[in-house]
């Protein structure tokens, strides 16, 4: 052993001389070799030869010499025979295992496919977007309400605002029915909340309505520390204060019907029921429930102020 390591500078720990060759370590089990020899069925069979190089049911093969890459299916692959789809056209097509294996190679790249689920305008659809006929209605319901708005903007020039609280004083005489406040506000939603006004039923979908409600929308020009606001808003309609007594009252809730690309919006305003004189507070009555436009609580049909087509 010591001649050995002068003549080769090895050393061999743990091996001492007499002892005979080493045992080789135990296998991890981990590394452990999991192989398992055909059987002589398997090693006989061209199918399950086959199926080690990827001809195997649902792989994608195309023909060797072709010039143009047409794509089949393997829908059966047998011993006794082959059978393959062709991909775009549902084309069945039968040949045997020796043509497969001499005539066909598999497809490794991409393949296109069908969109799954789709079938046509009755699948996915955008019109069954809730979301999206939600959206269609509220820029309707913008637009008519925009457009009532912009045609009565000159009655706020006759009117005077206040604040701690909110009230709205006139400031000319006004004949009964010739003042009009519509209640511009860009929020629009399905759900209800405090002080909404309803806007009667949107269709969504075919198959789906819903209620639409709007909300208050007020910012004054001017903050508490009398800097400009960003984006003022000032629409009188949600400035006018609400009596409990009806006969304290000299405004009413209405609404107007503007059809905008066949829908109808109902577009809420403030009418006043009687006479007004210069320097009277503008009031309406407190609303017990959410107001609803006439032809949603009675389903009759409403007079129509087409502004758009």
């Amino acid at each position: 052993m010591l001649e050995l390591k002068a003549a080769t500078g090895l050393t061999f720990e743990g091996v001492k001389l007499g002892d005979g060759p080493a045992e080789p370590a135990p296998a991890d089990e981990g590394t452990s070799s999991k192989w398992v020899p055909d059987t002589v069925d398997q090693l006989q069979s061209l199918a399950h030869q086959v199926s080690k190089i990827g001809f195997v049911k649902d792989a994608w093969v195309s023909k060797k010499d072709s010039a143009s890459v047409c794509l089949w299916k393997l829908a059966l692959v047998e011993d006794s025979g082959v059978e393959m789809v062709e991909h775009g056209t549902g084309t069945f097509q039968s040949i045997t295992i020796q043509s497969l294996m001499s005539e066909w190679r598999v497809h490794k790249g991409k393949v296109t496919l069908d969109m799954p689920g789709w079938t046509g305008s009755d699948s996915s659809n955008p019109l069954s977007s809730e979301s999206w006929g939600f959206d269609v209605s509220k820029g309707a319901i913008a637009l008519a309400i925009r457009a009532e708005f912009e045609k009565h903007v000159e009655h706020t020039d006759n009117l005077r605002l206040t604040i701690n609280p909110n009230m709205v004083y006139s400031k000319v005489d006004i004949a009964p029915g010739k003042l009009k406040l519509v209640a511009a506000s860009s929020r629009i939603d399905r759900k209800s909340a405090p002080n909404v006004i309803g806007l009667g039923t949107y269709k969504l979908t075919e198959e789906k309505s819903a209620e639409l409600f709007l909300s208050p929308q007020h910012v004054t020009p001017q903050n508490t520390n009398g800097e400009p606001n960003k984006a003022p808003w000032v629409a009188p309609f949600w400035v006018v204060r609400h009596v409990d007594n009806a006969k304290q009252a000299n405004l009413k809730l209405d609404y107007v019907v503007v059809n905008v690309f066949d829908i109808d919006v109902n577009v809420p305003f403030y009418t006043n029921t009687k006479a007004v004189k210069g320097g009277d507070e503008l009031t309406c009555v407190v609303c017990k429930v959410i107001p609803q436009p006439a032809n949603e609580r009675k389903k009759t049909p409403a007079k129509r102020q087409r502004v758009c087509r």
